[in-house]
């Protein structure tokens, strides 16, 4: 009769183990998927910063045909700072 309770404690411990050694390998996936999806998500931000840079530059471009280069690049530059403190002042509202 000891000798099976020995026997099963041996088993008990050996899964208890394995579950261990399961979970770090399951946790180690997780984190590599996890560190992908941030670069591609990192990736994508920044071309979309860019993008938007590139876009705001040929509104004022394009206002310079009309205006003069510094009331164009005014008016873009005031236009998306206002859109700018819009965006921060409704996420500061929400955060309280």
């Amino acid at each position: 009769m000891v000798e099976i309770i020995k026997d099963v404690a041996g088993h008990i411990q050996e899964i208890v183990r394995c579950e261990i050694r399961l979970a770090g390998t399951d946790l180690k996936e997780e984190a590599t998927r996890g560190l992908a999806a941030a670069k591609l998500l990192i990736a994508g931000a920044v071309i979309g910063i860019l993008g938007l840079a590139y876009l705001l530059l040929s509104a004022v471009w394009a206002l310079a045909l009309v205006w003069p280069p510094w009331a164009a690049a005014l008016a873009v530059g005031g236009v998306v700072s206002i859109v700018a403190a819009i965006l921060l002042a409704t996420g500061a509202g929400k955060w309280k």
